[in-house]
């Protein structure tokens, strides 16, 4: 299997937003421009400024919010989960600074909203180890050692590893470190299983 290695460095470009308690964000689905690499769409997130205007947020924008007001913008993600039509957005390897990334199969162009959904809630999660976990929108199957980015019923049972994990969040009302993927049949492609904090300071910082 032959590994595309196609890196987009976010070092120094990436924009912090910080939001107050009360700022409404909102996801919504929208047909891309023509200057888009494919036909498709993508998920936008939008927040009410304080004249109530709304103002987009880049795709990979660090987004600084409480736990309660990141699980509601979660709930929001996970609405689009049975959502199977394609993203605009190609397949990309995205590296922040810290640990570099595995790249992806380049048989593998493009990627479902669904995944992009899971994608977003990883970004916003876990934004400063998101490349070790997961850098690329690739999924894969560690049993058949296949990718399945166009295998919908492989897709949902990782969703439903998602959407279990969104539930004991609600519960406890707070987002833990740990990322709690990669551990079962179904991966981010490339993507490594949690690592502890002591052992890699430099992913939580």
């Amino acid at each position: 299997m032959k590994m595309k290695f196609v890196l987009v460095i976010f070092v120094t470009l990436i924009t912090g937003c910080v939001f107050g308690q009360d700022t409404k964000t909102f996801v919504k689905k929208i047909a891309c421009s023509e200057n888009a690499p494919f036909t498709g769409y993508r998920l936008s997130i939008t927040y009410n400024e304080q004249d109530n205007a709304q103002k987009e947020l880049g795709f990979l924008d660090e987004i600084q919010l409480t736990d309660n007001s990141k699980l509601k913008l979660i709930g929001q993600l996970l609405s689009f989960t049975k959502d199977k039509s394609l993203s605009c957005r190609k397949v990309t390897s995205y590296v922040f600074g810290s640990e570099g990334c595995r790249g992806f199969p380049d048989t593998v162009k493009r990627y479902s909203i669904t995944i992009e959904a899971l994608f977003l809630i990883n970004k916003l999660c876990w934004p400063k180890s998101m490349e070790a976990y997961s850098c690329s929108p690739v999924l894969y199957d560690t049993l058949e050692k296949r990718v399945i980015n166009n295998d919908p019923k492989a897709i949902s049972c990782f969703v439903k590893e998602y959407k279990k994990w969104y539930k004991e969040c609600k519960k406890l009302g707070r987002i833990s470190k740990e990322f709690p993927f990669n551990t079962g049949r179904y991966v981010w492609f490339g993507g490594r299983k949690y690592v502890k904090p002591e052992d890699n300071p430099a992913l939580f910082n």
